[in-house]
């Protein structure tokens, strides 16, 4: 009953001790520290290769500023009958050098209509900071054509005024979606859309086959 562990972790140090003859020293010492940073780190995967009492290799960092996380967020939600939702969002962040930022949303759903589950989503946005300010509107509507068939239309604009006029915008954009499962494993998914817009021009087409096992 313990010879397979056993083989597991044998063959685990076999591949540690090659991996480890494989990785060359660097100790040029090119680069010197600037400053240093002390607390703990998780490493999960693969025990490291070590030289000297050492771990070999790189260790990457991302430091966040919690200056950029002071701000306060609400919400409420609406539900009209079986059918209609309707969804108000306040956002509020101040704090670090992007400075406040505020947004503003309302949703509107209106689903799960007849057997085809016919649905019609509605967004509008308004959001302001210090460099800019602009409104964003979105309109989708769905409904499955056949089981295991979905068919999605959606569109949208924003408008944006820059504190540097060079820098207004806008941008229009539709596109429809096509979802499909065939049989019990195969998932389809073609999507198209069309960006038109101060800054781009251009068309996206998306195609991918899933396996699910």
């Amino acid at each position: 009953m313990y010879l397979r562990p056993l083989r597991v972790a044998l063959f685990s140090l076999v591949l540690l001790a090659i991996a480890c003859d494989d990785v060359p020293l660097d100790d040029t010492r090119a680069v010197v520290p600037s400053g240093v940073m002390r607390g703990t780190a998780l490493y999960q995967g693969r025990p490291p290769c070590t030289a000297s009492g050492h771990v070999v290799g790189n260790l990457v960092l991302l430091v966040f500023d919690q200056t950029n996380r002071k701000g306060a967020w609400g919400g409420a939600l609406l539900r009209a009958g079986r059918h209609v939702d309707i969804a108000l969002e306040a956002r509020k962040s101040d704090g670090g050098v992007p400075g406040p930022a505020n947004s503003y949303s309302l949703n509107i759903a209106a689903q799960r209509f007849t057997r085809a589950n016919f649905g019609v989503r509605v967004r509008g946005t308004h959001f302001s900071n210090l460099q800019s300010n602009g409104d964003l509107y979105a309109l989708s509507t769905g409904v499955t054509v056949v089981s295991g068939v979905e068919l999605e239309l959606a569109g949208g604009r924003l408008d944006e005024s820059n504190v540097d006029p060079a820098l207004d915008r806008n941008l229009t954009w539709y596109g429809l979606e096509m979802n499909a499962a065939i049989g019990r494993h195969w998932y389809l998914l073609l999507s198209l859309e069309r960006d038109s817009g101060t800054f781009e021009e251009q068309d996206q087409v998306y195609a991918g086959v899933t396996y699910r096992f």
